[in-house]
């Protein structure tokens, strides 16, 4: 059999089949089609998914809805990533800007890159605290970020409430119990800058690791 004559068997093949699914009401793996009032449904409602699917009677998943809606043009199709895409969404995501990575991928939402890099397995470098103004609060947080804990994680080991996790020193100051028992949890000491020496800093409450302090006194 020559090509054409191939082809010009598949395309009489999948006419058969239309016919053979029109003439009994549902497509070959026994899904019903679809009815011209159900495509209405569907166009008056799109894009809400799920109210697509309570007015159709729940007789329609959701994956069917939503092939549906793209059969249709509601909805654009989903696109698939290259090896070559994949690879340069590695490098991008990891060490360049939210801005680097919308560019790379100009015609793809940020939201739906970000969903694709988790997929992937690929992460961003964590982004440090924010500096306070407090150099002992900003101390206590460098330290949580170098043992990877959250804030709300420093105040169940502390047993400080919600202090640190709400930033209860933008309201009220500092609170030394707080602060104390913080640092006691992270296993540091408090030591004191005096206003008559050469430090940069004076006057203020530092934190330092056990092991940086005996190291110095050493």
């Amino acid at each position: 059999m020559n090509r054409i004559a191939f082809l010009a068997a598949g395309v009489a093949s999948g006419d058969r089949a239309r016919a053979r699914m029109r003439r009994h009401g549902c497509t070959p793996n026994g899904s019903p089609l679809w009815s011209d009032a159900e495509l209405d449904t569907l166009r008056r409602l799109h894009p809400d998914y799920q109210a697509a699917i309570r007015a159709l009677g729940g007789k329609r998943s959701y994956s069917s809805v939503r092939a549906k809606a793209q059969q249709l043009g509601l909805a654009p199709k989903r696109q698939h990533w290259t090896g070559e895409q994949v690879s340069r969404l590695r490098k991008v995501y990891r060490h360049g800007t939210l801005a680097e990575v919308q560019g790379t991928f100009p015609d793809r939402s940020l939201r739906y890159i970000r969903s694709m890099a988790g997929y992937f397995g690929f992460t961003r470098p964590r982004p440090s605290f924010v500096p306070t103004g407090y150099l002992v609060i900003d101390q206590i947080r460098e330290r949580c970020f170098d043992l990877r804990l959250s804030m709300g994680d420093l105040d169940a080991m502390a047993g400080t409430g919600t202090y640190f996790a709400k930033a209860g020193w933008h309201g009220a100051g500092l609170n030394p119990k707080a602060v104390a028992r913080a640092i006691k949890a992270l296993d540091g000491e408090l030591s004191a800058r005096w206003n008559d020496t050469d430090e940069p800093v004076s006057g203020q409450l530092v934190v330092l690791p056990k092991r940086q302090q005996q190291l110095l006194a050493a």
